[in-house]
């Protein structure tokens, strides 16, 4: 009975987080087909006249899966990659390994940054919250920002970045930009709702949180404005709709590569998302769903700052804590889920391998820290009246 009481006082982001979790499981429950995807672009597609040339490890993050109708020819991109038509055909002989596909810049700071989360994780789940645990937080922090810096300069220099534009949030160099901002926003929320914020940023209250809202507030927004344009682009017969919201989306993202304004503009975006895409997308608006949750968060820092934070930790003073280690449970899985992304295009495991494996990452370093810290500081938290302290 004492338990079930503890468990009643929680604050609704770690029960939205517990609540939602099986919609992010059935969401990812369809198996995308990995050819037929493909099939709906015949302009790229040519009947086979010869033997299939044989498959280096070296492409095999832009080379297609090989079917036995067709294989698909470069076009002025190159050859199209697992992240359109996945890996479902290739075989395992011409997989990369994990530590393959990770033995990269970008890759070894997001596991580092995945590391400090197992240690942050473990002591949410034996309720550890002294010293040590502030500096893995700390730690966390500085290379959450660490991670939108290298996100950036991924980005700048076009590393491991597709070149082909696509539609809306799913274009490459989209995600990675959300993905990267993402990360460091909530590093900088995680912090600013810390015991040890520093003077500094309590100063940028009336800029920084407003921009975080609409990074948060993006991770809901995008998937559902790509869905949407992607099922009116079926409507109106594959019209070319490049100039849609989704297609400026992805045009401004390519922007962040170094592309020129007026080159940018002139981008084809491709008028509907391939099966793959589309099982992608719909995932990311599973994710996204958690994603927005800060909303609330950023919009209380941006109007009460300071005397509105320190009223809260003086009537709930374990609220802080509660807080910042919310805030990286959503950094960590963030992290996780662009280690997955970046594996499955490079052909290590198809999406519906790769997903599980994310699902099962964010279980052990999120969820289930989260709700362990429910229970540790359940008593010192508030539910919803905190926003109104």
């Amino acid at each position: 009975l004492h338990l079930k009481m503890k468990m009643t006082k929680k604050r609704p982001l770690s029960l939205l987080v517990l609540a939602v979790s099986p919609t992010i499981s059935k969401a990812f429950s369809v198996h995308p087909p990995a050819i037929s995807s493909a099939l709906r672009l015949p302009a790229v597609a040519r009947p086979r006249t010869h033997p299939r040339p044989p498959t280096s490890r070296s492409t095999l993050q832009t080379s297609p899966s090989p079917t036995d109708e067709c294989e698909y020819a470069n076009d002025e991109y190159g050859a199209f990659d697992f992240a359109i038509t996945d890996s479902t055909n290739l075989p395992d002989s011409l997989r990369p390994s994990p530590l393959e596909a990770i033995s990269n810049p970008r890759d070894l700071l997001a596991v580092l940054l995945l590391s400090c989360g197992v240690v942050v994780s473990y002591f949410n789940i034996t309720g550890q919250y002294g010293d040590a645990y502030q500096h893995w937080e700390q730690l966390s922090v500085l290379l959450g920002f660490a991670s939108l810096v290298a996100a950036l300069i991924q980005l700048r220099m076009g590393y491991e970045i597709s070149p082909r534009p696509r539609r809306g949030v799913i274009d490459d160099s989209c995600m990675n930009l959300y993905a990267g901002l993402y990360s460091g926003f909530v590093s900088w929320l995680a912090l600013r709702a810390s015991t040890f914020c520093p003077l500094f940023l309590e100063r940028m209250d009336g800029i920084v949180p407003w921009l975080a809202s609409l990074v948060f507030g993006f991770s809901l927004a995008a998937p559902i404005i790509t869905l949407a344009e992607n099922e009116k682009s079926g409507a109106t017969n594959g019209a070319d709709n490049s100039s849609s919201i989704s297609g400026t989306i992805a045009k401004l993202a390519r922007r962040s590569t170094g592309l020129s304004a007026s080159a940018a503009d002139q981008l084809r975006i491709p008028n509907a998302l391939s099966d793959t895409e589309l099982f992608r997308t719909k995932g990311l608006l599973a994710i996204g769903v958690l994603g927005c949750v800060f909303v609330p968060d950023c919009i209380s820092f941006a109007i009460g700052s300071s005397s509105w934070w320190d009223r809260v930790a003086a009537v709930h003073p374990s609220q802080q804590l509660l807080e910042s280690s919310t805030a990286l449970f959503a950094l960590y899985s963030t992290e996780a889920s662009m280690v997955a992304t970046r594996a499955a295009n490079k052909g290590v495991a198809e999406y519906r391998v790769m997903v599980p494996i994310f699902a099962g990452v964010c279980l052990a370093l999120a969820i289930v820290p989260c709700a362990c810290s429910l229970y540790w500081l359940g008593d010192d938290v508030s539910f919803f009246s905190f926003y109104r302290e």
